[in-house]
Order: C-alpha cells, then sequence, then structure tokens
C-alpha cells in the first residue's frame, strides 16, 4: 500500500503536509489511516528530514492513538457529566424550587413574563 491508500486525507492535502514536513524538517500531526483490512485507525505521525550521500528523505514514525482519543473522549465526557451533575439541579428539583419562589413572590412572574 502506498500513503495515498493509508492515509484518509485527499491526496492534495497529503502532499501539502508532507511538503510542509520536507521544508520545516520536523512536523508532528494527527491523522486517519486505513488498515489493510479497511478500518481506520487515528495515528500520530512525526516526520524529519534526513539527508544522506547527498539525498533528502522522509522519515516518519507512526503510533496508533485510537485507544487514546477513545480514552479522552471518555474521560471528556465523564468530566462533563460530572460538572452537570455538581452545577444543575435535577429537573424535578428545579420545578419544586421554582413553584415555591413564583408562590412566594407572584411579583417575579409579571416581571419576568
Amino acid at each position: 500500500m502506498n500513503i495515498q491508500e493509508i492515509n484518509t486525507l485527499p491526496p492534495e492535502d497529503m502532499k501539502a503536509e508532507l511538503k510542509k514536513a520536507a521544508l520545516s524538517g520536523e512536523v508532528g500531526l494527527e491523522v486517519r489511516h486505513r488498515r489493510a483490512d479497511g478500518s481506520i485507525r487515528d495515528v500520530e505521525v512525526f516526520s524529519n528530514k534526513i539527508e544522506t550521500a547527498g539525498r533528502d528523505y522522509l522519515y516518519l514514525i507512526i503510533h496508533d492513538i485510537t485507544e487514546r482519543k477513545w480514552a479522552e473522549r471518555i474521560l471528556m465526557e465523564s468530566h462533563s457529566l460530572s460538572i452537570a451533575k455538581n452545577h444543575f439541579l435535577p429537573m424535578d428539583s428545579a420545578k419544586k424550587l421554582l413553584t415555591k419562589f413564583t408562590s412566594t413572590c407572584p411579583s417575579l412572574i409579571k416581571c419576568a413574563g
């Protein structure tokens, strides 16, 4: 398989990324790669230009970060739920509080309404 078959970026975008890597000497980026079985994996690509015998080569180190991305997503969702639980009232409690408040202060309904 060549890079266009593996990378899910459009060929022109991948060429631009590779060109940027070649010019700058070192680039780290996250992309998605297609495996031989057709599954898609998140990968982190580090590249470096190497010169040897008068020729330039682009050396790539590719790490599969699919599980790390999954764990980060789960952690963020968990954190969001934790914040929601700590900062928001359950709907039935909010309704009870609102009913109690508006019954003791009927002018609030006129002002807010």
